[in-house]
Parts: C-alpha cells; structure tokens; sequence
C-alpha cells in the first residue's frame, strides 16, 4: 500500500471556489413599500475625510430626490445623503449651513450605466460623474456623530423617504479622499483584494440576474462582513430583483506558489493534476471568493522519489532504499508500528504480513506488505509440537510443560521486533523453566521445534 497525501493547495482551491454571479446588480423600486438594503456598516464619522461611489442606472428622470445612500443622524451637519434629484444633479446633503453641495443640471445622464462620487476632503466636497468632477462646495459644517443609523443604499437615513427608483452596483465607500485620477483609473474594474482606505465594499454580485432570488436576500461587504439584508425586495423578475449590472472588468487574483514536494503527490489545480516538476499557469473562471477570477502561477519542484521495494529473505525483510529512516508495519493489525523496527533491515518473530514506511528529506511513502511464514530456526520440525506456559503473565519465571519427551531440543525467545533475547536448549524431557526476569515488560514469543507460544512479562 503507498501512502498517499492531499497536498493542501488542493484544498485551498477547493475551499475557495464559491463561484458567484459576476457582474450582478441589485434594481431597487420606490413605489409601494420601496426597497432598499440596510447595512451593519456604520459609516466614515466626525469631520473625516471620506468617498463614496457607485455605478448606477436611471431609467428615467426621478420624481423628487432620490437616495444612493446615507447614514448618520437626521439632524444639521450629521447625515450623509448621497442623492440624484429631478434636475439630474448629483448632491450630497448633511443638513445646515455649509453642509449641502450638488452638481450642475443635468450632470447624470439617464438610460445608461454611470459612476457617480462623493468625496469630502479637508471639509470641502466634491462631485464626479464619471471620473469628471461636476460640482464642488465648502462642507465645513459636516460632522457625523457615531451610534446612529447604519448605511443605507437606496434610502435616506429614519426622518426622511427619498428611495431610489433605478439599479445600484459596486458600491464603495473609502475613508480617504479619493482623487480624481483614482476614481477614473479605478471604476472599471471590480478589486478582488482590498485596497488601503476602502472600509465598505457592495458587490452586489449575488443571485441570478432576473431569476427566482427569494432565498438570496443578503448583500456580502467584501471588506469586513458588515453585510446588507435586503428589505422589501421581491427578489423575483427584472424589477426589485438582483439584475444584470454594469458592465465591468471582473476582479483578478494573482496566486504565484512555489512548492518542494515528493514524487508520488500531485497537486490539483481547477480540475488539472500536477505530479512532475514544472512551471505551470491556469485561469480559474470566478473560482475566487466574490466571483473573482483567479490566476494561478505554480512553480513545483520534485524534490525526492523514494524507493518502496523490498527484498524478502524470510524471516528478514530489507528496505532496497538506502540512507533513510524507517518504521516496519503490522499490515494485520491496521498498519501499526512494530516497536523498535526502525533498521533497514527487519527479522519477523511470526508468520504474518509486514510493510516498511521510509522517510528520506522530509518525503514519506510506504512500502507493500510483504508475506512472511516462519518455519523455524534449522530445527528438527517432523512433528508439532504442544506446550503450556505458566505463568503467563509471569514476573520472573516462565514455566515450561510440554506435551511429550523432547531430546535435544532448542529454543529461543523473541521480542515483538523479531530480536532474539537468549536462547537455549533442552537435553531431554518435557519441562522446564526459564528465568525472564531480565527482560522489560512486553510481549514475548518463545519458540521450540519451529512452535511459536506467545507471553507476557509483567513488571
């Protein structure tokens, strides 16, 4: 039987495939009890720097404000309502004097995918449709108090009702000021790691676009958990349902490996096995968290290949590979170690089946068991011979009895090793005694005439 070994790579891949729907949205509808996510996410406070940004769609021109999101308290300079209003301005209002900004008219266009940001920096905002800024004021006055209303997307904070009529996807929030460079460089492409600064991060990749999504109703936060359950949605058609989003470059992760490993093991990429040294590169198609692709460089040496052949001079076997470190196995007794067989050589003490485990440069493998029947020790065998031993257990003395007069018999006594402990023999008769009392504590086997008769010393 060869050892065999699942390298843990594998595993890894194994573990990280929970491929999703990339390239999801969420569509949000106002009307009746309108939809919208409500995060455990508490949001950028005090006077902090801080970005928001979203992909989203309008349909149409809204009726009134409507909400991307907002967190914080519904009192002056204390909330963060990142909206689109009537005119197609994009604004931001916290409440109060120098605490509201918006854009130009018409600044969002409708019918199409968009990026829109919000970004407070030193206590001035601006504005960005995609990645070209449109409007910029003092917010000096803007200072979120902590322990309120967690963020919301698609509606304002408790106080007020502005939903949002239209699709949301990738979902962004920094707690730096994100420069306009960043944000025009950055918004085409999912981030499969996360960068420094980015504190919340909305997906929205789950459940199957325009399907029956009534099990899916949570929104995952990539960054630390904070996820967003789904309330009011009917999760089921092309309206207030998980829909097609924007069309985005999918994240990549980039996984370089190098491994030292032995010959006989493989490692498992996607559904590909590797067991030979080798540069090797795959693409796994959204097999990393999040829907992700991932690409996978491996660079595997093969380090050793052992030798698991062994020669059978009965009752001695010997391991054919040299320079290693060994262990006989009782094949019959669920491969357990032999105590002290740890040569390269082995000398059985009973018929049985045994098989050597070799370790050579931190590389295991084990051998096949070997078949072994003891027939004696150049004694006379022309009959079968029976016995009693007693004590057994025995402390000091073995009494031997046998069954009928034997002349010139020897014996020896064995540990489970195979080792011979002493020797002996008898001139004539059928008892005798033995004195074990140097022996350690164990199992023993004493032969005579090629009989074996198990017993234990006791201490």
């Amino acid at each position: 039987m060869n050892a065999i070994r699942t390298s843990f790579f594998s595993a890894i891949i194994a573990i990280s495939a929970i491929s999703l729907q990339a390239q999801n949205g969420l569509d949000f509808d106002p009307s009746g009890t309108a939809d919208y996510v409500q995060t455990t996410f508490a949001g950028v406070t005090g006077v902090a720097d801080r970005t928001f940004e979203a992909w989203i769609y309008l349909s149409g021109t809204p009726s009134g404000n409507t909400a991307i999101s907002d967190y914080g308290l519904n009192a002056v300079g204390s909330r963060n309502t990142f909206y689109v209003n009537s005119s197609l301005r994009l604004g931001f209002i916290s409440g109060g004097t120098n605490a509201n900004i918006s854009s130009t008219s018409n600044a969002v266009p409708t019918n199409r995918w968009t990026h829109v940001a919000f970004v407070l920096k030193s206590g001035t905002g601006y504005l960005y449709v995609d990645g070209v800024q449109v409007g910029t004021g003092s917010l000096g006055t803007v200072n979120t108090p902590s322990g309120n209303g967690n963020l919301r997307i698609g509606q304002r904070v408790n106080g007020g009702n502005i939903p949002f009529d239209g699709i949301i996807d990738e979902y962004r929030m920094w707690n730096v000021a994100r420069t306009a460079s960043q944000l025009m460089a950055d918004r085409n492409a999912e981030y499969c790691g996360i960068p420094t600064g980015l504190v919340a991060y909305y997906k929205f990749n789950e459940g199957q676009a325009g399907g029956s999504n009534t099990a899916i109703t949570t929104a995952v936060d990539e960054v630390a958990g904070a996820n967003g359950s789904l309330l009011n949605f009917a999760l089921s058609g092309n309206n207030s349902n998980w829909v097609t989003g924007a069309a985005l470059a999918p994240g990549l992760a980039v996984n370089n490996l190098t491994f030292n490993e032995c010959a006989g093991f493989s490692f498992t990429v996607g559904t590909t096995v590797y067991d030979s040294t080798g540069m090797y590169s795959d693409t796994l198609i959204g097999a990393a968290l999040y829907g992700c692709d991932s690409v996978v460089n491996l660079n595997l040496t093969v380090t050793q290949a052992i030798d698991t052949s062994v020669s059978n001079s009965s009752p001695s076997l010997t391991a054919n590979q040299a320079g290693a470190s060994y262990q006989w196995l009782d094949c019959n007794a669920n491969y357990n170690p032999i105590s002290g067989a740890t040569g390269q050589s082995f000398t059985a003490a009973i018929s049985g089946d045994f098989a050597v485990e070799i370790t050579i440069n931190n590389c295991v493998d084990t051998s096949g068991c070997q078949n072994l029947l003891i027939s004696g020790f150049n004694l006379d065998e022309s009959g079968i011979v029976k016995a009693s031993l007693y004590p057994n257990p025995t402390n000091s003395t073995l009494h031997v009895e046998m069954a009928e007069d034997l002349e010139d018999a020897d014996y020896i006594v064995l540990n489970a090793s195979g080792q011979i402990m002493f020797q002996g023999s008898m001139k004539f008769g059928r008892s005798f005694s033995i004195d074990v009392s140097d022996l350690k504590p164990g199992l023993y086997t004493f032969k005579i005439k090629g009989q074996g008769f198990a017993f234990v010393k006791e201490y």
